[in-house]
């Protein structure tokens, strides 16, 4: 699936009422390049941009929508956005749960979604901003780490951490009927200035297609480092454990030792053997 439209948007309307301005106002504030409309019936202009009564009315094809809707406007909505040729959807909707979103033949494999309640997603290598809550102002980078989270406080832990990481993707894919994990990381890993990818995962839906994906990333040298999210089954988190393994992932407990990982292995050179040893100078360290 190519996601280069959705993920690096040249293009981007916001569907829905005046709880999209945080969000608006967001990706006005990293410098989005492209153009941003808005779609709103009862409103005239929303953080001073004219706002149009349907998506029909659009003047392009938008490579992103961003949609804060009730559920039961969704399914007119992704039609439109399909017949618009849309890029890709996040859906934001409180009403929605992770395993709620619409079953709609007009998805398919042409429009990508993530949702139903996704925070979204930011692309601070290309200033595309689209994350719910996402208040802290990134300098621009030309490489860094992509952080893909089925949580946003563990983004939110990371990006405020003071690891000293310099993160080119935030992205919360927020359900289990939108686009996967695996689906995310393939695209990932087509971006050459991406140095390294830290996944918070809860499950993990397709184990082939994040097998595919793990070689691709082995093969092209980028570490993979994962975290599993909820514990409280130790019979699931053995056997995600042993298949991060088997996947060459490096797996850690928490957002900390995640970044303190990342940072060793994009910061210096990689060991060529198995084992290592480490020299503190506290104990705190050891």
């Amino acid at each position: 699936m190519n996601l280069s439209r959705m993920l690096a948007p040249k293009s981007a309307v916001f569907i829905g009422g005046e709880d999209l301005l945080p969000i608006i106002e967001n990706a006005q504030k990293h410098q989005f390049s492209g153009d941003i409309f808005i779609v709103n019936q009862s409103q005239k202009s929303m953080a001073g941009i004219q706002c149009f009564s349907s998506i029909e009315e659009l003047p392009v094809d938008p490579d992103v929508a961003y949609v804060s809707l009730a559920r039961d406007l969704l399914p007119s909505v992704l039609q439109s956005l399909y017949y618009k040729q849309c890029g890709g959807v996040v859906i934001n909707s409180p009403q929605l749960t992770d395993t709620d979103v619409p079953d709609i033949v007009y998805r398919g494999d042409d429009l990508p979604i993530l949702g139903g309640n996704a925070a979204g997603f930011a692309n601070y290598l290309d200033h595309s901003i689209f994350l719910q809550s996402q208040q802290k102002t990134h300098e621009p980078i030309e490489t860094g780490v992509a952080v893909v989270s089925a949580d946003q406080t563990f983004l939110n832990e990371i990006d405020y951490s003071g690891s000293g990481l310099s993160v080119a993707y935030s992205i919360v894919p927020g359900g289990e009927t939108g686009l996967s994990e695996a689906e995310l990381l393939d695209y990932i890993l087509t971006d050459d200035r991406v140095s390294a990818v830290l996944m918070l995962l809860d499950d993990v839906r397709n184990v082939t297609a994040l097998s595919i994906a793990a070689l691709k990333a082995a093969r092209k040298g980028v570490p993979i480092v994962a975290v599993k999210a909820g514990k409280s089954v130790a019979d699931d988190y053995l056997a995600v454990s042993a298949l991060f393994a088997r996947l060459g992932f490096i797996e850690c407990a928490t957002p900390a030792e995640a970044a303190e990982t990342l940072k060793m292995l994009i910061g210096t050179s990689r060991p060529l053997g198995r084992r290592a040893a480490i020299v503190v100078n506290s104990p705190a360290y050891a």
